[in-house]
Order: C-alpha cells, then structure tokens, then sequence
C-alpha cells in the first residue's frame, strides 16, 4: 500500500548536508582579487572528475513539492546552483549504488532549502529530483560528468508508489 511521507525543508548547513554533498558558498573571508564594483574568489572549491563535464540548465514553476520518483548518478558528482530564487532541493541518500535495479528509500528523504548564492555538489548517487523554487519560477544551472553526452537517466519511483510531501516554511 503506497505511502506519504511528509517531510519540511531544512536549512542548508554543512552538518546535514553532508551525507547528500558538500555546499558550495561564497567565502567569508575576503577577496583575494578585487577591482572597482567586483571581488573575486578563485579555488576555494573543486570538481574532481575524470569525465566530460556536461552542463545544464532546467527551468523549474513554482508548484507543491511531491516526488513520486528520483534520479542519480552512480559514477559522478552532481553541481546544483539556484539562478534567481531559493530552490528546494529532495534528495535520498546514495545507497546501493552497485546494485543497477535500486530504487530510492523515501525513509531517507530529505529536503534542503538551497538560497540564492550557495549551491551544492552531490555525492555520486545520491537520488534527486528536480529541484522546485520557493517563491517564484525561476531556472537553475547543473553541471555533472557523464560517460557519455547523450546519457538519459532513469527516473526510478518510490517502491510501493509511495510519494514524499514537502513542507516549506516562508
């Protein structure tokens, strides 16, 4: 019998990300390269990765947050960056990954609130699905190595039918 598991987005903090990723954000520090009207930081994080990067783009509308099915990609990182509003962001976590008929746990759902000037590079295969924004429709930038560019992932559903419901908090 399928179930609903109801879940609230989180804050995006590195101590409950960290089973899904790693957050990228801009620095605290100073700028190490700056100039009239601009500061740059160079470095402070790296992609390593033995593939073509191929990137993308999704334009995602405002709508309930309900996943019924995820992806993943077992072999590579997966980079996520919000263009023009927060997004949340339903991830399970990377189980399973030599196994090519997994499904992903929805015990193991959770939601992060990702704001505008942070992004996230998942862990290879940690399921996701499309990422929904906050407050108003907006797109979003990724960025994955994949053996090949025409690679089309599976979307897998829940076992059971189930589906995960996300609350999130204004």
């Amino acid at each position: 019998m399928a179930r609903t598991w109801e879940i609230t987005a989180e804050e995006l903090t590195e101590e409950s990300f960290a089973p899904y990723g790693r957050i990228v954000a801009v620095p605290e520090t100073p700028a190490p390269r700056s100039g009239e009207g601009w500061e740059c930081w160079y470095g402070f994080a790296q992609l390593d990765n033995s593939l073509p990067i191929n990137m993308g783009v999704v334009v995602s509308r405002v709508r309930p947050v309900v996943v019924e099915d995820m992806e993943r990609h077992v072999h590579t990182f997966e980079l996520l960056y919000p263009h023009g509003d927060d997004l949340v962001q339903p991830l399970a976590l990377p189980l399973d990954l030599e196994n090519p008929d997994a499904a992903p746990d929805p015990a193991t759902v959770k939601a992060f609130r990702i704001p505008v000037g942070k992004g996230i590079i998942m862990h290879p295969g940690t399921w996701h699905s499309c990422a929904i924004p906050v407050e108003r429709d907006t797109t979003y930038g990724f960025a994955c190595g994949e053996p090949d560019y025409y690679y089309v992932p599976d979307w897998v559903p829940f076992p059971d039918g189930d589906t995960v419901q996300v609350t999130v908090a204004p």
